[in-house]
């Protein structure tokens, strides 16, 4: 996605770095917490004119911590190496709720016709 000057757009640059984030805190968070965003401040350092790098970091414990805020630092890299946007992404992470109550409907009731395929059917939450 370009923008009127032909660069990557701004936008689509941040996209890219949430995605980043969140691929980085799937892969590293406990299976007793869970994760939100709560906020992202970025600064664009240099015009994005090639392909992008989005890339996302943390301390590994940081994601064992008792402090729930998270900041995870995120920048995207242009393929000559300069860093084109950086910035952080800030997370609330909580422990899941426990004995939480069950959803009363299920999927298969609103997408019907899925079941009706080979594969199985989806496992549920937490399941992998």
């Amino acid at each position: 996605m370009h923008n009127h000057i032909g660069t990557v757009h701004a936008i689509a640059l941040c996209n890219g770095l949430e995605a980043a984030m969140g691929a980085l805190a799937e892969a590293s968070i406990p299976r007793t917490k869970r994760w939100i965003p709560k906020g992202m401040t970025v600064h664009y350092t240099a015009k994005a004119d090639s392909d992008i790098t989005c890339i996302a970091e943390t301390n590994p414990e940081q994601w064992t911590s008792d402090d729930p805020d998270l900041p995870v630092r995120v920048r995207g890299v242009r393929v000559d190496g300069t860093v084109v946007i950086e910035g952080e992404i800030r997370l609330w992470v909580t422990d899941k709720l426990q004995n939480r109550p069950e959803c009363s409907f299920s999927y298969f009731t609103m997408f019907p016709k899925v079941r009706q395929t080979n594969r199985p059917p989806f496992p549920g939450p937490g399941v992998a």
